[in-house]
Formats: C-alpha cells, sequence, structure tokens
C-alpha cells in the first residue's frame, strides 16, 4: 500500500492538477478574448487575451505530457512484474 502512495505519484498527480487548472484558465481567457473582440474593445487588449489563452493552452499541454509520460512508464513497469503474455 505504501507504494501507491509514494512521493512519486504524488509528484506525478501535481501535474494533472496543474494542468486542468492552467486548462481553465486558457478556457478563461479564451472566452474573455472572444468577448473582447466581439465587443469591439481595443486591440491590444484583444491580443493579449488570446496570446495569454494560448500561454496558458502551452502550459496546460506541457502539464498533461509530464502526467501522460510519469504514468506511461508506472503502467509499462506494473504491467511486467510476473505476467507472462
Amino acid at each position: 500500500m505504501k507504494d501507491c502512495f509514494g512521493t512519486g505519484r504524488k509528484k506525478s498527480g501535481s501535474y494533472l492538477y496543474y494542468g486542468l487548472v492552467t486548462a481553465g484558465l486558457a478556457g478563461f481567457t479564451l472566452v474573455r478574448g472572444i468577448l473582447s473582440a466581439v465587443r469591439e474593445e481595443d486591440l491590444p487588449a484583444v491580443i493579449t487575451s488570446f496570446i495569454a489563452a494560448a500561454f496558458w493552452a502551452l502550459t496546460a499541454g506541457l502539464s498533461f505530457y509530464v502526467f501522460y509520460c510519469a504514468n506511461r512508464v508506472t503502467l509499462k513497469s506494473d504491467g511486467n512484474d510476473g505476467i507472462d503474455s
């Protein structure tokens, strides 16, 4: 049971939570940029919103990628423990 809740799993799990939060921020800033464009606000504000959305989406993508890589290695090692296919 101690192996399931070790520090490695907590670290990889934190990337999932960070990715979800940054994906939410990306969605919020994207909606804000679209609403700013529809309301015909200042062009620099609209451009900044879309750049911020792209930044947060990139950050979320990287976090999800790190989480995926950490779990892929764990699942591959768990699958090879005494099971012959």
